[in-house]
């Protein structure tokens, strides 16, 4: 997972040069950073399962791979530091409406009301001391980048599904 290298690129050009135009398999690299992703040092020692829920095997996207990548990074981090030990984290990929749809679905304690307004600003973290307040931010800006849009449901002590 990426942390503190995005902090030191979040305002450099290079993080946001891939061509936005490129199509990508979502169902794909979906996959594959999965299987990559449940080796991660968080998980293993909170003992989280990243469950997928890919029933189509090819939906292509107008979509970096990279960014991609990141935006797939950066939820599941949130998502795990918002999932107690022994938590799931459920992550799909499907077709609502002919658009796709990447959904990523923690069981943790959810965004409280007042500060979900908040959550996609710049340096605005629920985790002082330990968060850069960057994933979020960055998520939106590549989504917006590669014309895809981003939101969230969220429920105290149920917990939160960013698509």
């Amino acid at each position: 997972m990426a942390g503190a290298k995005q902090t030191k690129n979040f305002d450099s050009e290079a993080t946001y040069s891939e061509n936005s135009e490129s199509i990508c398999n979502l169902a794909e690299i979906t996959k594959t950073f999965l299987k990559d992703a449940r080796q991660d040092p968080t998980l293993v020692s909170k003992k989280i399962t990243l469950k997928e829920n890919i029933l189509i095997p090819a939906i292509p996207i107008k979509f970096g791979a990279d960014h991609f990548q990141r935006v797939l990074d950066n939820l599941i981090q949130n998502a795990t530091h918002a999932s107690t030990s022994e938590g799931v984290i459920d992550v799909s990929v499907l077709v609502e409406n002919q658009v796709p749809v990447l959904a990523v679905r923690d069981h943790g304690r959810g965004i409280p009301k007042e500060i979900q307004s908040k959550v996609f600003d710049l340096h605005f973290t629920t985790r002082p001391g330990s968060g850069t307040g960057l994933g979020l931010a960055i998520v939106k800006e590549l989504c917006e980048k590669n014309g895809a849009a981003v939101g969230f449901k969220s429920e105290e002590g149920v917990g939160t599904e960013f698509r």
